[in-house]
């Protein structure tokens, strides 16, 4: 068991919640990659706007070249293959792509902007991408250092849907209002669990997630209306954190543990969010509460969203799609999604053209490795 990998991914998590939350990613990335600098970027795509949100290990006039000039001199710009979700790519990759063997390295944004740094190879992903523009990852290596091989890509594919859906968590937060989204089915769409409990602890709602979990008691049960850890030496623990997060007087702090699972295997990720309410009624301050639970073991849900984000799919098209990546046959695809199979074999041929595969299998093979 990579306990390393684990208390990564539970960092992913964080970093749903906390705007901080993701340079403490990109620097844990990059220690774990033997990697030099590292960042996470947003630029629209055809358009002026680009910022980074957050760079590690590169100089300040070096991302303002960076803004100003050579994000027009990478390799891959304006190349739709390499602006997918979820793919990862190397500067091996771009040599691969090009079908030369120095691609990358004779290009100006290595030589006058990689070089000078002392950084040698890249490795990068989009973690999410739509009208307005795209989120990137990168990493970067010294070239004494040699470039990343499989292992640290295997790492990053691992990571990646993780990193994806977190991404998706963090924006759903940013633009909804928490007490709305409660009532709508927009947590259901979460691979991850959410819960909501009152100002004493007890449960409000649950979406379909976190009730499976609940319902298998896997780490955590439900009694009486009242969260309680399987393991009993988990329980203390828990309830000393919901103590503290339902008596915060003003929703800030997070409260983080891990919960072992009564089969064994990773422990849940559960983090306890404060959240003070928008409109005081009878002078009821005492924060509410949203409980997170996040599987490490749990396959990345397929995102329509994202689909549709990256390639162009329809709403029924990327719904199709996803359905297919679980495993069935064409004809039960069409069955689960409503619809017959003759407009199902319609919706697939448009699929192949816009993902570029010719194959069911191949289909499925790209999605699955996109983590989309």
């Amino acid at each position: 068991m990579d306990r390393g990998f684990e208390r990564l991914v539970a960092r992913v998590y964080d970093a749903a919640l906390e705007e901080d939350g993701w340079p403490r990613v990109v620097t844990d990335l990059i220690g774990r990659t033997e990697s030099a600098a590292g960042g996470l970027l947003r630029h629209a795509m055809g358009g002026p706007l680009c910022r980074p949100h957050f760079h590690h290990g590169i100089a300040p006039r070096f991302v303002d070249d960076y803004v100003t000039h050579f994000r027009y001199r990478i390799p891959w710009v304006g190349n739709p293959s390499f602006y997918r979700p979820g793919q990862v790519r190397t500067d091996r990759t771009v040599d691969q792509f090009f079908n030369d063997s120095n691609a990358f390295h004779s290009t100006e944004y290595y030589n006058d902007w990689m070089r000078p740094q002392g950084l040698g190879h890249i490795m990068r992903t989009v973690l999410r991408r739509d009208e307005e523009g795209c989120v990137s990852l990168f990493l970067f290596r010294r070239t004494d250092r040699g470039a990343y091989g499989s292992q640290d890509t295997g790492l990053f594919k691992r990571l990646v849907p993780h990193l994806m859906r977190a991404g998706e968590i963090r924006r759903r937060f940013e633009r909804a209002d928490l007490r709305s989204a409660r009532d709508s089915h927009a947590a259901d769409c979460l691979s991850m669990g959410v819960v909501h409990l009152d100002h004493k602890g007890r449960l409000q709602t649950a979406n379909g997630f976190a009730e499976r979990l609940l319902q298998r008691a896997d780490a955590l049960s439900c009694r009486g209306g009242r969260l309680m850890p399987v393991a009993p030496a988990d329980r203390s623990r828990f309830d000393d954190a919901l103590r503290a997060a339902l008596t915060t007087d003003d929703g800030t702090g997070l409260h983080k543990l891990s919960l072992a699972r009564a089969q064994g295997g990773s422990p849940l990720a559960v983090t306890l969010v404060p959240v003070t309410r928008d409109s005081v009624v009878f002078d009821e301050t005492q924060a509410s509460l949203v409980l997170l639970i996040a599987d490490p073991e749990a396959r990345a849900a397929m995102s329509t969203e994202m689909l549709v984000a990256a390639y162009g799919l329809t709403r029924s098209e990327a719904r199709l799609a996803a359905l297919l990546t679980e495993g069935g046959s064409l004809r039960e695809a069409a069955a689960a999604a409503g619809i017959t199979y003759e407009t199902a074999r319609s919706y697939l041929k448009t699929i192949f053209q816009k993902t570029g595969t010719g194959r069911q299998a191949d289909l499925v093979r790209l999605l699955l490795a996109t983590g989309a």
